[in-house]
């Protein structure tokens, strides 16, 4: 014996646990460190025995290292909760140990002595009004339906027995009362110092005036070994005799101990977080627990009765009709385990996991199923959230890496047609994209037609002409071009009542489609369609990349166009005419009487220096008017002699916004009587953005001609200006228009950095470079 151990064993206070094993075992040791209120003490063989018989214990815990027999003995012994502590699969457990133990623990397990701590801590700490509630509804269940095997006393007035068809030893435990019972012959001497006590929550009574009857009285006798329980009824006989009084006892200890422990068992079976229920030979619910019940949105009195296709996803009975067939086909097999969708009450799915057990009929035939039902939904869902963030991350990665591989291509096209054509060419040699296609408007008809494409099915590209009707609806093309904005098509089913691209997409087995504007600025170039043949190919994120991937060749296209400009390669040459009285500069050129003609433009950190030609009036008139009109942020006289010029700084200027577009202003000459303004632009420019800027500078404007050139005004001659960079050009351009390079100067070196808002070093820099590259571009000819 090894005593009591944990945190109580030295205080009389505390459940006491008696744990039973062979003596080698070290659990208890390390069982009594996690029981924080209960006293455990260890025993072995013949020792538990009389240890189990002679003393009140809280709670039992047996291994199965223990004999069958002695584990039956000690289970009788005991009046209190018990834990089987198995090493043997539960399965192979016979099943008269089962039945009278309240929970079993695997031992094979690392966190077992946790477990079964915790179990033990359950049972004898939060079961004991729930234990003695049970046996109380036991005992009067029980006391209804007493049967005529009873012990019967006839008893006297002077309380002696007469007659007896049991002995008072051999009903009730007299050696094992602690009390002294008194040796007389006074019947009720002897059964009041049985039952006299304190009373407690057990359920026992006084035995009460002896004159009166007593229908179904419950007795609770209190023993060190156990508790005994018995049905008293007292009948009295005042005409046999003297009088003499029948008292009946039956002991019940038996089927309180069964009862109780069924009402225990339908308790855990209530509050258990798994959903229990069976189904009868024909498939119909008939029983659950309120957890089952709640799983699925029902009172568990409407769920009772339901068939289980009632309950049950489309498709899933045939899976469960399976499965029970495979069982009734291995009758070795204990169980399966299978995942099933059910259908809740308001129409929902859930995920459940479905453990099944055949319930047995004795014969071989089939007597219906016990399942026991986990929700799994949410773990499933989360499942699927991660795969399908990590599939989407994958694919996001590649996708990214694919767009930064076209946009590193991008600056070694020569051409429009070789940019649009590298594109198309990456995307479909990815392998993650079966079509690919860039196209854009053309004429004023608002019709989309492909232009360059790579992939399946572009022998067909030619048929498509995607025409914007201006309906509020439209196709993923339309939508690119009206908003600016990336489209998206998750499932291509939904374009076939759109337009005819999406018919033609089903047939060619696309099912998911991606629209990008090639946007930059106010241009929008042209858009860049993509199909997949999978639905849903293009995420969020996926499409913020293709919305950078749109926007940088935008860009692309617009340097390509300025570069063309710069080159003189311009075909298209637009002469426009504004008699408004809000046409830029026109108040200006009013109030002094005068003409304005642009003369240069050079962008700075912060906005545009505007320069411009006056004739006809002071430049120091035309500034002084400017600033008082505050159309501008500042204005100054930069000379005076020869051209004389005036420079505005201001946050844009027409031919800034025009290079935004493709368009270079070659000349703008501004009168009393309104504006005129010549513009160059290269033949596959959007020739709607550049109207709009235009407009937007001079309202009421009207085109007056449109002549293509055929030949370039250059000579075909490479230009000294093409070794120096945009920039260099411009500080170069806006010292000559200034007056730095007059003699004398104009404009000091500090002067012009200063309307530039760079530093003077950096502008000698550029100025040095700028010569240096114009001379090389000029002597090495």
């Amino acid at each position: 014996m090894t005593g009591e151990s944990g945190p109580g064993s030295e205080a009389s206070d505390g459940e006491r646990v008696l744990y039973v094993d062979t003596p080698t075992d070290s659990v208890p040791d390390r069982l009594a460190d996690r029981l924080a209120d209960c006293r455990l003490r260890h025993e072995t063989g013949v020792e538990a025995v009389t240890a189990a018989e002679s003393e009140s214990w809280d709670g039992l815990v047996l291994t199965d290292g223990v004999a069958a027999d002695r584990r039956s003995t000690l289970l009788d012994a005991v009046d209190c909760p018990s834990v089987l502590y198995a090493s043997a699969d539960p399965a192979t457990i016979p099943a008269e140990t089962t039945r009278r133990v309240e929970t079993i623990v695997e031992r094979e397990t690392a966190d077992a002595p946790s477990l079964l701590a915790e179990k033990i801590e359950t049972l004898v700490g939060q079961f004991p009004d729930a234990f003695e509630d049970a046996r109380a509804s036991a005992l009067s269940t029980i006391c209804r339906e007493v049967t005529e095997a009873s012990a019967l006393f006839v008893v006297g007035d002077d309380g002696r027995l007469c007659w007896s068809n049991h002995s008072f030893e051999a009903l009730f435990p007299v050696d094992r009362i602690e009390r002294s019972i008194p040796e007389t012959e006074d019947f009720y001497a002897r059964l009041d110092a049985i039952v006299s006590g304190e009373p407690d929550d057990g359920g026992r009574r006084e035995i009460g005036a002896r004159d009166g009857p007593v229908e179904n009285h419950s007795v609770v006798v209190p023993t060190p070994t156990g508790t005994r329980y018995y049905v008293h009824q007292r009948h009295r006989l005042a005409s046999v005799g003297d009088g003499i009084t029948i008292e009946q006892f039956e002991d019940i200890t038996d089927r309180v101990r069964r009862e109780t422990r069924r009402r225990l068992l339908a308790l855990l079976v209530e509050q258990a977080r798994d959903g229990l229920y069976t189904l009868d030979h024909n498939g119909v619910v008939d029983f659950c627990n309120e957890s089952f019940a709640a799983m699925l949105g029902y009172e568990r009195g409407d769920l009772i009765g339901m068939h289980a296709s009632e309950i049950l996803a489309p498709g899933e009975l045939g899976a469960g009709q399976r499965t029970v067939q495979s069982l009734l086909d291995d009758p070795d097999a204990e169980g399966a385990e299978v995942d099933m969708t059910f259908r809740t009450r308001d129409g929902q799915h859930r995920e459940l996991s479905i453990h099944y057990t055949l319930l047995s009929t004795g014969g071989d035939t089939y007597g219906g199923l016990m399942g026991v039902a986990r929700d799994v939904t949410e773990r499933r869902e989360r499942t699927r959230q991660i795969e399908s963030q990590r599939d989407e991350l994958s694919t996001l990665s590649r996708t990214n890496a694919l767009v930064q591989d076209i946009i590193g291509s991008l600056g070694t096209a020569a051409s429009t047609t070789e940019l649009q054509q590298t594109v198309c060419d990456r995307l479909a040699e990815s392998g993650r994209y079966g079509l690919a296609w860039i196209g854009e408007r053309r004429g004023g008809d608002d019709v989309t037609v492909p232009l360059t494409s790579a992939g399946a099915w572009t022998e067909h590209l030619d048929e498509i002409e995607l025409r914007d009707d201006g309906g509020t609806d439209g196709g993923p093309v339309t939508r690119a071009y009206r908003t600016g904005e990336v489209q998206v098509v998750s499932d291509t089913r939904s374009l076939a009542a759109l337009s005819p691209e999406g018919e033609r997409a089903l047939t060619a087995g696309f099912e998911s489609v991606i629209v990008a504007p090639l946007r930059h600025g106010e241009t929008t170039h042209g858009i860049l369609a993509v199909y997949a043949t999978e639905p849903d190919a293009f995420s969020q994120r996926i499409a913020r990349s293709f919305a950078v991937l749109g926007e940088t060749i935008g860009l692309a296209l617009t340097a390509i166009q300025n570069k063309r400009l710069l080159q003189h390669e311009a075909p298209l040459r637009l002469a426009f005419r504004s008699d408004s009285d809000d046409a830029c500069l026109a108040g200006i050129a009013r109030g002094c009487d005068c003409t304005l003609e642009t003369a240069g433009v050079v962008e700075t950190s912060d906005g545009v220096v505007q320069y411009l030609r006056v004739d006809g009036a002071a430049p120091g008139t035309v500034v002084d008017t400017v600033r008082e009109s505050e159309i501008v942020e500042d204005a100054a006289v930069t000379r005076t002699d020869g051209d004389s010029l005036v420079e505005l700084h201001g946050p844009s200027s027409p031919g800034t916004e025009l290079a935004e577009v493709g368009a270079r202003l070659v000349e703008t000459e501004i009168d009393p009587g309104g504006a005129r303004l010549v513009v160059e632009t290269t033949g596959d420019a959007d020739l709607r953005s550049v109207q709009t800027v235009v407009e937007r500078w001079f309202p009421d404007v009207t085109l007056v001609s449109k002549r293509k050139r055929t030949q370039p005004e250059s000579d075909g001659e490479r230009s000294p200006l093409s070794p120096l960079t945009d920039r260099q050009r411009e500080v170069l351009r806006a010292a000559y228009l200034s007056g730095y390079y007059d003699w004398p100067r104009e404009t000091t070196a500090e002067e012009l950095a200063d309307s530039l808002g760079i530093a003077s070093p950096t502008l000698h820099e550029h100025l040095r470079r700028a010569e240096r590259n114009l001379l090389a571009g000029v002597l090495d000819r």
